[in-house]
């Protein structure tokens, strides 16, 4: 069991690892692709601003931004789903607080460790929110304009607001 322990912690170590090397790379891969861009335009806020946006409206951020919505619903899906098959969607008795004067899960709470999975669950709702409506902008922008696709894309928003709704209702 020690042997098994240790091997849990290393593999945990090498994947934050990774992760935070990921983070890394991405953030200065940003960084450096808007210094190129602010470089190339002779002006900082106009150039930028012209590029991105032209960027969006022939789709270059379109593919990203929905692949990165549909991971997060899906993953919101799962937490969704271990809420319900460990019985913690009342570890979190308040909405929208989690416990009274409270906003996160509190130690002397009576839920035990559903409040964590609760609350974790609820976190994620932000995430998922605004890569919603960054899909909805990405399509908006989108030129030409494709109305069909301008439906289907607010779903996921109205899908997130809807549950909100719903779970503080529940609650």
């Amino acid at each position: 069991t020690v042997l098994t322990v240790l091997t849990l912690l290393t593999v945990l170590t090498l994947l934050t690892v990774l992760t935070l090397l990921t983070v890394l790379t991405l953030v200065v891969v940003v960084v450096t692709a808007i210094a190129t861009v602010v470089a190339s335009s002779g002006t900082a806020g106009s150039g930028l601003r012209a590029r991105l946006l032209e960027g969006a409206r022939q789709g270059r951020w379109l593919r990203p931004v929905l692949v990165a919505n549909l991971v997060a619903q899906v993953v919101i899906v799962i937490t969704g789903g271990v809420v319900r098959l460990t019985g913690s969607g009342l570890g979190c008795p308040d909405w929208p607080t989690c416990a009274a004067g409270s906003i996160a899960p509190v130690v002397h709470q009576a839920e035990g460790f559903h409040k964590y999975i609760e609350f974790g669950n609820r976190l994620l709702t932000g995430p998922v929110g605004i890569l919603a409506v960054a899909a909805l902008v990405a399509v908006l922008l989108l030129r030409p304009a494709r109305p069909r696709l301008r439906l289907v894309a607010a779903l996921p928003l109205v899908g997130v607001l809807a549950q909100a709704v719903i779970g503080g209702i529940t609650v």
